[in-house]
């Protein structure tokens, strides 16, 4: 019975160390908050609760990281140039891993679905959280283990978070970009419109190849003219430090979409976007 009732008074402590903050934990809150890493070796604890709710986290936590790395290849590019007193916007999305300009109909589907795969995500961490208070009140059957184990249970609402968090603000950015793509499409000038002045000015962005000026501007980057404030949302850190413009984009590629795959509706982004 006295083993019994320290190993319910372990359970107990490891509970409150996960749920409790401490005045230590209230003050690191304030410091700038460092990016958490997940470190189970997956070695199993043999109770089945508390191994199914570790390898959710897992799954979850590398499902996030995959999707940040992918996300972070797709950059929203914008720049300006004036002729003839006119003040013009650029806009294309491009993929800085394959370094290729994205059509049209590739920037508009890898923004459909980066928003559909980030909220499968974000429901798959309200999922796994309902199974937190399970895990942990399991943990003392596990015995001296229980300290071990109490660790990464401890650590799962962390994934949990990024998944809200982290992931939640990925999804709002992106609809902000597809808002802001389609509005920037609704007002693009025909390259049957470009002034010989304004094709002039903009031949440099293709290398002044006729061949590729007349397949970029044609579908892979828009241009209208400036209208003031016209926020394509705020940039995630990835698209801040990777910062690009037209110049330097000469030798990108070419990207369409993948074999098999449309482009979305203008009914499902519009349900997309709510």
């Amino acid at each position: 019975m006295k083993t019994c009732r320290f190993f319910q008074a372990v359970a107990l402590l490891l509970g409150c160390l996960m749920f409790c903050p401490t005045p230590a934990s209230a003050q690191k809150k304030k410091k700038e908050k460092k990016e958490f890493v997940w470190q189970w070796d997956h070695t199993l604890s043999g109770n089945t609760v508390i191994d199914n709710y570790l390898l959710s986290c897992d799954t979850l936590y590398t499902r996030i990281r995959t999707y940040k790395d992918d996300i972070a290849s797709y950059v929203y590019v914008t720049d300006t140039l004036t002729v003839g007193g006119q003040k013009y916007d650029l806009v294309c999305m491009v993929d800085q891993v394959e370094k290729k300009y994205l059509s049209d109909g590739m920037a508009r589907w890898q923004m459909f679905e980066s928003i559909k795969a980030g909220t499968m995500i974000t429901l798959e961490g309200v999922n796994i959280g309902l199974q937190t208070v399970s895990a942990t009140t399991e943990l003392p059957n596990l015995g001296l283990k229980a300290f071990s184990f109490g660790k990464y249970v401890k650590a799962g609402p962390n994934i949990i978070g990024m998944a809200k968090d982290e992931i939640g603000s990925i999804i709002s950015n992106r609809k902000i970009l597809m808002k802001s793509w389609n509005g920037a499409k609704a007002n693009a000038i025909g390259m049957d419109a470009f002034s010989p002045e304004l094709k002039a000015a903009l031949m440099p962005i293709a290398g002044n190849d006729e061949e590729k000026y007349g397949k970029l501007f044609k579908k892979y980057i828009l241009v209208c003219k400036h209208i003031e404030e016209s926020a394509v949302g705020e940039k995630t850190e990835a698209e801040k430090d990777s910062y690009l413009n037209m110049s330097a984009l000469q030798d990108y590629g070419l990207k369409d979409l993948p074999e098999g795959q449309a482009e979305p509706s203008a009914d499902d982004e519009k349900e997309m976007l709510g």
